[in-house]
């Protein structure tokens, strides 16, 4: 049976893969890291918008006006320059005659003083283009994780499965063997059988081991964005020994590298530049104006006329100016409080994980005791059977004992690394896998 569409097409051969492509594929595909970069896209144009605000504008303006208003006729008289004696006549001045004016025009404003609204803006604004870059480097960091941990998760499930397989073809070969001793009248039927037992569960191991690595196949590909029964060929990892510092060092090193508590450093920054912005509209805004015109009966022909001036604005009365510097200034209190509970998280996330990789460490020590002892045990067990000196009960709990210490070792080399990782990733410092992986030349 083979998939396609949104399964893709069965692949012949593997690709080779290893945990630093592989992680160089996620970092370059995963929506994730793809939306971080254009939120730190959009922080930096937000910020260049912020900039052109004090910046003078130019506006042309082009305008047509037909009427027989008595206001718009005397008033447009004077501005096409046509106006006489005789247009101060009663019925004249009551009674005009419909007139035509196009007005072209051009002004220029720039912003003097604004309170120092912009530069508070822009300050803000520098605030979110920083978070927006942590934000990048925290899912990327998080990916990072995730790529090594599902790496390691199917590393370890195709390793479950080919010890499942070695146990079948090595219970196979029991069966012939007891069968063997049967016919020489050194053991029974019912041996046979217990043992053709323990082959149809070393198989349902294997068939179980082979449904674990395709799941842990699939989620790899998730992350990498590709087909789902995309088939790889694994580089394995080496056994390495993570130095890790003391917790109190690790916490130091968490408050000073965690994207996302640098984040709610800058957020509290914000809320204070909102503060400040909202005081500061108690101060008046200064523009600088000059304008440029010309009204005729026909386009771009007519009187010219100009006009230069400054407004100064005050803000005598605004009654919700106390509300938002309240407002903002609880939202900094909040920001302040958010930090704190950050803090203690972080300090739990740091403490957790190192428990976790003291723990990963021990269990990895013990399987790796417990593989050499089983692999002996089931030794012995075995040529005293043959000798018939041992029942067939103790040979099949020395081969599912030598089994369940050869799965048990591969999930915890694997989750030693995994454990490794998310410390690493608990005090931010998750930037690379080059502890994980040998040197790829």
């Amino acid at each position: 049976m083979s998939f396609s569409t949104a399964y893709g097409t069965p692949q012949e051969a593997p690709e080779v893969l290893s945990l630093t492509s592989a992680i160089e594929k996620a970092l370059s595909r995963h929506p994730r890291v793809l939306l971080a970069e254009s939120g730190r896209e959009m922080a930096r144009l937000q910020q260049g918008l912020t900039r052109q605000t004090g910046l003078p504008s130019i506006q042309f303006t082009e305008g047509f006006a037909h009427s027989n208003n008595p206001i718009f006729a005397f008033g447009t008289l004077l501005e096409q320059a046509r106006f006489s004696a005789h247009h101060f006549s009663t019925d004249s001045l009551n009674h005009p005659g419909s007139l035509s004016n196009f007005r072209q025009s051009i002004s220029f404003r720039m912003p003097l003083f604004d309170g120092h609204q912009r530069r508070l803006q822009l300050q803000k604004d520098t605030y979110s283009y920083q978070q927006s870059e942590l934000q990048k480097e925290l899912v990327e960091q998080q990916v990072r994780f995730e790529v090594l941990q599902s790496y390691c998760r199917l590393l370890s499930a195709e390793g479950k499965k080919r010890v499942a397989e070695e146990a079948s073809k090595s219970a196979a070969a029991e069966v012939a063997r007891v069968r063997n001793l049967v016919s020489f009248g050194t053991a029974v039927t019912s041996d046979v059988l217990s043992m053709q037992v323990q082959l149809a569960e070393f198989q349902k191991m294997q068939i179980e081991a082979a449904g674990e690595a395709e799941i842990a196949q699939a989620s790899l590909n998730t992350l990498l964005g590709l087909p789902l029964n995309l088939r790889h060929e694994l580089r394995d990892l080496p056994q390495k020994k993570i130095s890790v510092p003391e917790p109190s060092l690790l916490l130091q090193a968490a408050l000073q590298n965690r994207p996302d508590y640098r984040q709610s450093l800058l957020e509290q920054r914000k809320r204070e530049s909102e503060t400040q912005a909202a005081r500061a509209r108690y101060l008046p805004q200064l523009d600088f104006q000059v304008s440029f015109g010309s009204s005729g009966q026909k386009p771009f022909q007519g009187s010219n006329d100009f006009t230069v001036g400054a407004a100064l604005i005050f803000h005598v009365l605004d009654f919700s100016r106390r509300s938002r510097i309240r407002l903002s200034e609880l939202s900094a209190d909040a920001a302040g409080y958010k930090i704190k509970e950050l803090e203690d998280e972080i300090g739990l996330q740091v403490i957790t994980s190192y428990r976790h990789l003291l723990t990963a460490q021990q269990q990895l020590n013990v399987y790796a005791a417990a593989v050499k002892s089983a692999f002996e045990a089931l030794r012995i067990v075995r040529d005293r059977h043959s000798a018939a000196l041992t029942a067939i009960t103790e040979l099949l709990n020395a081969q599912t004992g030598h089994l369940r210490a050869q799965r048990d070792l591969l999930w915890a080399r694997y989750e030693y690394a995994i454990a490794s990782a998310r410390l690493l990733l608990s005090a931010g410092e998750l930037r690379d896998v080059a502890r994980f992986v040998e040197d790829e030349g």
